[in-house]
């Protein structure tokens, strides 16, 4: 008797095993699967958007830009770029726009990873410098006053994303939020080569 009790609980134990690990891995799989489609339909949806464009795509070099900071300072875009960098083209109000800087937020571990990520809006000054105090992130916000560097692009829709190398050229473009992974393989990227960390403004 007591060996045959012994033996159920073993087997009952395995099939609780085999059951535990089926599920972990269906979920590892189920993860998987949503992710990929994910990616895929991001894919999709930004070629689909630099089809309608027509003005920009990978390889291109970034037209250069004189912006002006919150205390009316000149910045140029090409004084801000580190070995991998993100331009971010966004609206402060746009949903998207603000999933973006919540994972933006989990992925920086420090003050100089937010160097590699630069934001720009066409939206109000006064707007712009709210929606900044407000996120309470070192990050570089530039204003692009009347929209005349995203009507260069023939940016229409935010976010636009488009990460470049210290010489301006198109590395990647994605429009669309970003994710973690995405934020966090800059900051890798940026590490890796040692490259020089630019100061906030």
């Amino acid at each position: 008797m007591w060996k045959t009790l012994r033996n159920m609980i073993i087997g009952g134990a395995i099939f609780a095993a085999v059951i535990t690990a089926g599920l972990l891995l269906g979920g590892q799989a189920a993860h998987y699967t949503t992710a990929n489609k994910f990616l895929a339909d991001r894919t999709e949806k930004t070629t689909a958007i630099l089809e309608e464009m027509g003005t920009i795509k990978i390889g291109d070099r970034l037209p250069d830009h004189r912006f002006e900071d919150f205390e009316s300072n000149p910045v140029w875009l090409s004084d801000l770029l580190s070995k991998k960098t993100l331009v971010s083209f966004y609206y402060p109000d746009c949903e998207a726009c603000v999933f973006e800087f919540e994972r933006l937020q989990d992925a920086c571990l420090d003050t100089a990873d937010y160097a590699l990520f630069l934001f720009i809006s066409a939206a109000d000054p006064q707007a712009l410098a709210d929606h900044k105090r407000g996120l309470a992130l070192p990050l570089t916000v530039l204003c692009d006053q009347g929209s005349a560097y995203s009507r260069e692009l023939g940016i229409f829709t935010y976010p636009f994303n488009v990460i470049v190398n210290r010489d301006r050229i198109v590395m990647e473009i994605i429009a669309d939020a970003l994710q973690d992974d995405d934020f966090k393989d800059i900051i890798k990227a940026n590490d890796a080569a040692g490259a020089g960390r630019n100061q906030q403004r």
